[in-house]
C-alpha cells in the first residue's frame, strides 16, 4: 500500500500545476521591465563630432571579355578486330 500513496500526488505541492501560472507570470514581468528599460533610456546624445570623409572617386576600367577554349576533341577508339 504504500507504493500506492506515492502514486497521488498533493494538488497543493504539485509544481506541475503551478508551472503554467509561474511561467505567465514571469513572462509578463520580463515583457514589462523591458519595456520599462526602453522608455527609461529614450535619446541618446553625443558632444562628440564625427569627421567629415570625403567621397572617392571610382574609376570604371573595361574588361575584355573572357575567351573560352575549346578543348580538343578526345582521340577516336582504336579499332579492334573481331575474330570470328
Amino acid at each position: 500500500m504504500a507504493h500506492r500513496k506515492l502514486l497521488y500526488t498533493n494538488p497543493e505541492v504539485d509544481l506541475r500545476r503551478k508551472y503554467p501560472k509561474w511561467f505567465d507570470m514571469a513572462m509578463v514581468i520580463a515583457i514589462l521591465l523591458t519595456a520599462l528599460i526602453f522608455y527609461a533610456f529614450k535619446r541618446f546624445e553625443s558632444t562628440v563630432q564625427l569627421e567629415k570623409v570625403q567621397d572617392q572617386e571610382i574609376k570604371m576600367e573595361q574588361i575584355p571579355p573572357t575567351q573560352q577554349i575549346q578543348k580538343p576533341p578526345p582521340p577516336a577508339k582504336p579499332k579492334i578486330p573481331v575474330e570470328s
